[in-house]
């Protein structure tokens, strides 16, 4: 990432497409319904019961 600029008001920041379309999906994960409550119950589970193997 390269910044450009010398005020608060005018800085620019250059980003890979690689990379902003990982900020694009990271900003879109609010929006699925149910996964902030998913994370925070999963995150509880002890990992002993988690899947070892997933079938994707």
């Amino acid at each position: 990432m390269a910044t450009t600029g010398n005020t608060s008001q005018h800085d620019a920041a250059l980003v890979s497409v690689q990379d902003w379309q990982a900020i694009e999906e990271t900003l879109c994960l609010p929006s699925v319904l149910g996964l902030r409550e998913s994370i925070k119950r999963d995150l509880v589970q002890p990992m002993t019961g988690c899947a070892k193997n997933l079938d994707w």
